[in-house]
């Protein structure tokens, strides 16, 4: 029997049993001399009360919808184990960024930060600075890039940008929202202001270095910016229009295994293009 067939027949039965007590109430009641078998027929009355409300409570319910507190209950219990669900999965994102070292997924990069924001993150920076990108747009746009990164060299902190070469065979591969052209202007933007750094850095004492490599080789797939103890990873979509469209991955503490998986990535183009290497600034 179904529990709806169950419940129906309950109810039934327990209709039955109150209009008995209430029929026996009424003649105990009729038969009794004025004062005689009071409280017993005012007990069975209660009692008759008691079974008929029931019944008069569940059809109630049932014309408003069904049972409140049954339905309370159940949307309660529902809600319960949604919540049970959604903190089983919020530990397993714990656990997996405690163990890779990410701490933060973006969808659109450019809701991780302002121009601003990503200038006052370069300023963090205490030993070393690291930005890979095939033009690495973002940054020169910022204000003040090129003479914060002076002071950082100024303070001790070693320097090394990596960007794509324009005889890189695979660059056009990096467009397909952006013209080559523009791709090309970008480049020379960046190949101005390092060419600045180096010459305003290259006479000094400075205890930092700097310098600047351009991927003949190889093909940069990710924007990468290393910040000291911190990184961020933009990977480059095909579909999307630019990095600020792209996803961004924060990675936290230098020796995650996340942190050494890109680390590692900036360092074998690195070197997979060290002659390329044309400015150099070392102490």
């Amino acid at each position: 029997m179904k529990p709806t067939s169950r419940k129906t027949s309950a109810i039934i039965i327990i209709f039955i049993i109150g209009a008995l007590i209430l029929w026996i109430a009424y003649l105990v009641r009729i038969k009794s001399a004025p004062g005689e078998n009071e409280f017993l027929s005012s007990a069975l009355f209660n009692a008759s009360f008691v079974f008929l409300s029931v019944v008069l409570l569940e059809g109630i319910w049932k014309l408003l919808g069904g049972d409140p507190i049954s339905e309370i209950l159940t949307g309660l219990q529902d809600s319960v184990a949604r919540f049970e669900a959604r903190m089983r999965e919020s530990a397993k994102l714990l656990a997996d960024s405690k163990e890779t070292g990410i701490h933060r997924i973006i969808c659109n990069s450019s809701d991780f930060a302002t121009p601003s924001e990503w200038i006052n993150r370069l300023k963090s920076a205490n030993s070393q600075v690291d930005l890979m990108g095939y033009t690495l747009h973002k940054w020169i746009k910022a204000d003040h890039f090129e003479s914060e990164i002076i002071k950082l060299i100024r303070k001790g902190v070693k320097v090394r940008f990596l960007i794509m070469d324009k005889k890189n065979p695979h660059l056009n591969s990096l467009l397909s929202k952006i013209s080559r052209t523009y791709a090309d202007g970008e480049l020379n933007e960046m190949q101005v202001i390092t060419k600045n750094i180096y010459e305003e850095t290259k006479e000094k004492q400075y205890r930092g270095s700097f310098e600047l490599r351009t991927a003949k080789n190889g093909l940069i797939v990710c924007q990468i910016a290393r910040i000291g103890d911190d990184m961020t990873v933009i990977p480059y979509l095909y579909s999307a229009k630019g990095p600020d469209k792209s996803p961004l991955l924060l990675i936290c503490g230098s020796e995650s295994p996340m942190f050494h998986k890109y680390q590692n990535e900036f360092d074998e183009l690195w070197n997979l293009n060290s002659d390329t290497s044309s400015l150099v600034n070392k102490p």
